[in-house]
């Protein structure tokens, strides 16, 4: 993923469950130096706590807890999410400092916007961090 990744321009890193996970991996390594990439931005919908990799978000939330992060991140989660617990989620959010923001919505473990007009608000959320800079 990394390679692929570091090969190309792009404008934010988002990742849905899994790759939610992976995505807080890759950022991970690239904004502790032990990775090719550090987004400047990146969205994790519905991520939980890759346990393999603890001790990875571990030591950037030490990191961030000294200096600031340069990558923005919205943590898009449910308390709904009847796959990923949203306190997980949670979790990873806080390893990536001061810039994470923490999106709630009420359905559960999809991506905003696949229930429609219930989750209208939480897409404009999405969209307006993605326009944001």
């Amino acid at each position: 993923a990394e390679a692929s990744i570091a090969s190309r321009p792009y404008d934010v890193l988002l990742g849905f469950s899994q790759g939610a996970m992976l995505a807080a991996v890759v950022a991970s390594r690239g904004l502790l130096g032990k990775g090719p990439v550090a987004p400047s931005s990146m969205v994790l919908l519905g991520a939980a706590t890759p346990k393999p990799h603890e001790p990875l978000l571990r030591e950037l939330a030490a990191a961030t807890a000294a200096a600031a992060v340069p990558t923005r991140s919205l943590h898009c989660l449910s308390k709904a999410d009847g796959i990923n617990p949203a306190e997980m989620g949670e979790w990873v959010a806080g390893c990536f400092g001061p810039r994470a923001q923490v999106l709630w919505h009420a359905s559960g473990h999809v991506i905003p916007g696949d229930r429609g007009e219930a989750d209208a608000e939480a897409v404009a959320a999405v969209a307006a961090f993605l326009k944001a800079e």
